[in-house]
């Protein structure tokens, strides 16, 4: 078949084993954010490396490396804003991502907790059912089919 994805990027389909996890992608995010501050620090350094060499060419009268040295500074400065833009987007979506992370992981905590809040009042209620530690029989609640508890039929009498 017929691929529409991104070249060089590997299709994921939903429930596909080969997907990286949610922790995994974060990882790999703040490995290249960490790599971006790395190289934007790399680029500082030669911004202000090539400001010294244009001031210092200019004063030995050297206008011709001095307007070099400024341009190499340019483009460095462009640069350096490429990869902040880069940094401050991966940085948005790193943000998204561990936000829908928490946000699962607070559902399932609440799932996981209606379960088993489930399983005590299905046992609260077998104790009840039971009369408790006595072991004395209770009228139980439940609805019957016609809808109506079983203690009601009991009151209207036959």
């Amino acid at each position: 078949g017929e691929s529409h994805g991104t070249p060089g990027v590997p299709e994921v389909r939903a429930g596909a084993t080969s997907s990286p996890s949610v922790m995994d992608m974060i990882g790999k995010l703040r490995d290249t954010l960490q790599s971006l501050r790395d190289r934007e620090a790399y680029l500082e350094v030669k911004c202000r490396m090539e400001a010294d060499e244009a001031r210092a060419n200019l004063r030995e009268d050297r206008r011709k490396e001095a307007l070099l040295a400024v341009m190499r500074r340019r483009k460095y400065l462009t640069m350096i804003n490429d990869v902040a833009r880069v940094r401050e987007t991966i940085e948005g979506q790193l943000r998204t991502i561990e936000g829908a992370a928490r946000r699962m992981e607070v559902m399932e905590t609440v799932e996981n907790g209606e379960q088993e809040s489930r399983v005590w009042t299905g046992q609260r209620e077998a104790l009840q059912d039971l009369g408790g530690e006595k072991g004395e029989r209770r009228q139980p609640s439940t609805l019957d089919r016609k809808g109506q508890t079983e203690k009601e039929e009991l009151e209207r009498g036959p």
